[in-house]
This record gives C-alpha cells, sequence and structure tokens, in this order.
C-alpha cells in the first residue's frame, strides 16, 4: 500500500519548486524505505500527467469564460440571468470590443424603432391625403407621398445617428465623469473597466428602448447592474457604486440642464422670427 504521508511530502515539495530526485533522496536520508518511497513517486507521476492533460480543457474553459471569447448571446443572456458571473468573466474584455457589443445590441432598438416608426408615419400620411384628395391635384398628391417618404427615411437615418454615433460617444464621456468619482471613492479599476460595466450595463435599458413601459423596468435593472459592475471591477462596496452613481448622475443632468438651456436660449430669436 502506497505511503501516503511520502505522497504528501512529494506534492508540497514539487509546488515549492523542487526536483523529484532530491526530494527522493531526502526522503531515503529520512529513514524511508526506498520501495515505498518510489511507489509514491509513480503514484505523484501519474498525478501530474493526469493534471497536465486537464490543463488545456481548463485553459479552455478558462479563455471560453474570462477572456473576450465569451459569446454575445451569452453576455446578453447573462446580464439578466447571472450578472455577477457576466461581470467576473469579461474583465479582460477591452473598449473596442464592448463598442462592438454596444453597437450590436443597439441593432434591436434600431430595427424596432424603424418599423414603428415606418408604420405609424404611413398610417398617419395617408390618413391626411385620404382627407385632401378631393382638394389636391396629381401631382400635389405625389409630392406629399414623396416628402413623407422622405420624412421616414430622414426619421430612421436620425434614429441611427443616435444609436450608433451619440449614444456611444455621450457613454464614453459618462463613464469619464463616473470614474472620477469611482476613485473618488477609492475604487481600484481603470477607465476601461468603468466603460466595460456601464456598456454591459446598459443592455437592458438599449434593447427594450422602444418598448414603453418594459423600457422603465430596464431602466432600473440598468441602474442594479451598474452598481454590481462599479462594485466587481474596481473592488468596492455596492454602498459606494451606489454613491458613486447617484452623485455622478447629478452632475451629469445638471450639465445637460445647462446645455439644453443654452441651446434653447441661443435658437429662441430663431423661432420669434
Amino acid at each position: 500500500m502506497v505511503n501516503q504521508e511520502i505522497v504528501k511530502y512529494l506534492q508540497e515539495g514539487i509546488k515549492r519548486g523542487f526536483n523529484i530526485s532530491l526530494l527522493r533522496q531526502k526522503l531515503l536520508e529520512g529513514g524511508f524505505n526506498a520501495r515505498d518511497v518510489d511507489e509514491a513517486i509513480n503514484v505523484v507521476g501519474n498525478v501530474n500527467q493526469f493534471e497536465k492533460k486537464m490543463e488545456p480543457a481548463e485553459k479552455k474553459i478558462d479563455n471560453g469564460f474570462v477572456n473576450e471569447s465569451v459569446g454575445f448571446f451569452t453576455k446578453v443572456k447573462k446580464t439578466f440571468s447571472a450578472p455577477t458571473w457576466l461581470f467576473e468573466n469579461t474583465k479582460n474584455d477591452g473598449i473596442f470590443a464592448c463598442l462592438k457589443y454596444l453597437w450590436l445590441i443597439s441593432i434591436v432598438p434600431f430595427v424596432l424603432g424603424s418599423v414603428v416608426v415606418y408604420f405609424l408615419l404611413q398610417m398617419l400620411f395617408s390618413y391626411f391625403s385620404s382627407l385632401s384628395e378631393v382638394a389636391m391635384n396629381e401631382n400635389l398628391i405625389t409630392m406629399f407621398r414623396v416628402s413623407s417618404i422622405t420624412t421616414i427615411l430622414m426619421i430612421i437615418a436620425g434614429l441611427g445617428v443616435y444609436l450608433f454615433v451619440i449614444a456611444p460617444i455621450f457613454l464614453f464621456v459618462t463613464s469619464g465623469i463616473i470614474h472620477l468619482f469611482v476613485k473618488l471613492f477609492k475604487g481600484s479599476g481603470k477607465y476601461s473597466d468603468t466603460f466595460r460595466t456601464l456598456v454591459y450595463a446598459s443592455t437592458p435599458s438599449v434593447i427594450f428602448m422602444v418598448i414603453p413601459f418594459v423600457n422603465a423596468i430596464a431602466g432600473i435593472w440598468t441602474l442594479v447592474l451598474s452598481i454590481f459592475g462599479l462594485s466587481i471591477n474596481h473592488k468596492i462596496s455596492k454602498l459606494k457604486a451606489f454613491l458613486v452613481l447617484l452623485v455622478a448622475g447629478l452632475i451629469i443632468g445638471g450639465i445637460v440642464s445647462i446645455l439644453f438651456f443654452i441651446i434653447s436660449f441661443s435658437l429662441a430669436p430663431l423661432t420669434t422670427v
């Protein structure tokens, strides 16, 4: 029967980086039987070979969950089912990877919003066209229909610009402001950690953006996800993460209100003319 005391000694020595020959010599000098030592060495050797065979599979699993190879649909699913898992296992995602993810989830509200805009405006223009058809000649009716299509395309294009250009830029700026407060609360992460947190946390809000009532619930869940994400990625408490979002939110809201007031005030003379 294999001497478990020798096995443990060998395993501990190997973990510390000692050569197996040196460990064998020390055991023999310590009075252990050579046969028992050699049997234990065989057992330890077989265990090490088994662990080496298992290592690539484990590494593959690690790469699948920890690195950027976490699938898109898996990330979306985990934002709803396991947010802690998501933030723990996407720590290696870079800014560009997060940006691509944001663009991909933005396709959902873009398609839904475009369909809704198209059918609603088509119904509206058709209704007014039918009311005015008697009083309008054929050329005017054609112009009216062309203008309606142009209006629809402009609104859809505007939606696309907002989702794929303006929203990401706003998120970059917002992440910077929030990151400043994270540092004030002794957060240990980098700007990319803050940006990644906000991108993944925004998943519910982006996907359900154009669905009334559901988007309000999604916004609450986005806040919860942001708290979890900041806490995990910056190693701060959830209370501190909440305070960071609260203070930063008030400041961002104030800045947006001031900008809106300035823009409105500058355009006021134009609207009164």
